[in-house]
């Protein structure tokens, strides 16, 4: 490839960049939009998370709670009892695993075929 040949095709990328850029910028904006409108008309509530000292969310406590009651503890489990997201139920059962009163490996695992 020449030089000139290369200079185009990186003056396009460059261009489709700035394009997606700016797709994603208007769509950001957008989409903030219709959430304050939400918001204004009370159709959604604004929840501000809790903060303690293992992070936001401030789910520490009630996961450790959850852990000792059920007595087991997975990301799936925490998931799914929390509503969240994978990487906050993977950190949150790092944090349990770490304090070692608050979580205690399963009895037994299933075997996976």
């Amino acid at each position: 490839m020449e030089p000139h040949e290369v200079a185009s095709k990186v003056s396009e990328m460059e261009k489709g960049i700035e394009s997606l850029v700016a797709m994603v910028s208007e769509l950001y904006e957008k989409t903030h939009r219709v959430e304050r409108v939400l918001i204004d008309e009370g159709t959604v509530q604004v929840q501000t998370p809790e903060i303690d000292e293992h992070g936001p969310e401030g789910l520490y406590e009630e996961s450790k709670a959850f852990a000792q009651d059920s007595g087991r503890c997975s990301v799936s489990l925490l998931q799914k009892h929390f509503k969240i997201t994978y990487q906050r139920a993977f950190s949150l059962l790092d944090s349990l695993k770490a304090s070692s009163s608050a979580y205690s490996p399963p009895i037994h695992l299933k075997k996976r075929y």
